[in-house]
């Protein structure tokens, strides 16, 4: 009998550890999931990647605690250098990265991997032209 309730007991605190949100994740106050690990100064480039736009892009993006972002986005035009802002709101839902620009409806997820504590890989997810972009960001 008390090997029975030893093997309960052991199985009761592994079930109850796996149903434990991972500790590099908290709850905003906005009730959005966030991952503690993407907060900062990051920046990257879609220089390498096949692009969806013509113009490839440099970018330069801090991710606050709050949910919220702000990113620098700046390419070439006809060798002007051309740059766009944007602020916006991100979190995590099912494992996915979610963003949303703060002037449009649309929600881009992505597919997100730590590479490293200094590198994030993204792959989108919702592409209906079916052609999908990945990304790094490196932490500044």
């Amino acid at each position: 009998m008390p090997k029975y309730i030893t093997l309960i007991i052991s199985l009761l605190a592994i079930l109850s550890q796996s149903c434990k949100t991972p500790s590099h994740l908290f709850t905003n106050p906005d009730g959005k999931q966030i991952d503690r690990r993407l907060i900062g100064h990051w920046h990257g480039n879609d220089h390498n990647s096949p692009k969806h736009d013509k113009f490839p892009k440099n970018w330069d993006l801090v991710r606050y605690p709050d949910g919220s972002y702000y990113i620098t986005f700046t390419y070439m035009i006809n060798e002007v250098s051309k740059s766009i802002e944007q602020k916006g709101y991100w979190w995590i839902e099912k494992d996915k990265f979610y963003e949303r620009n703060q002037n449009d409806t649309i929600i881009n997820s992505y597919e997100y991997s730590l590479m490293s504590e200094n590198e994030i890989k993204f792959k989108s997810t919702n592409r209906k032209d079916n052609k999908y972009y990945s990304f790094s960001d490196f932490k500044k």
